[in-house]
């Protein structure tokens, strides 16, 4: 199965589920430079017990951009939807 992912309204990124591994790869379009179009971005292995991490490029830390990337597989992965509010008190 692949879908085409579009991040505000752009099209950004290529979803493919084989087996049990969950990879979004940038999409072949000019939105990204040349040498990473088309590479694996992020992959998640789903176990069935648990999310493995395959690549988060073997980093430590995650910056904000590999955050954004594993959120976009997550909300495929599991589609249910959070509304989040806040309350102030006065």
């Amino acid at each position: 199965m692949k879908k085409q992912i579009f991040v505000d309204g752009e099209y950004q990124y290529d979803y493919t589920l084989n087996g049990k591994i969950h990879t979004l790869s940038y999409s072949n379009t000019e939105f990204w430079a040349e040498h990473v179009r088309g590479i694996v971005a992020f992959e998640i292995k789903d176990t069935g017990d648990n999310l493995n991490i395959i690549t988060a490029f073997n980093k430590k830390q995650m910056d904000y951009i590999d955050a954004e990337r594993m959120l976009i597989l997550l909300r495929i992965i599991d589609p249910v939807v959070y509304e989040s509010s806040t309350k102030e008190i006065l």
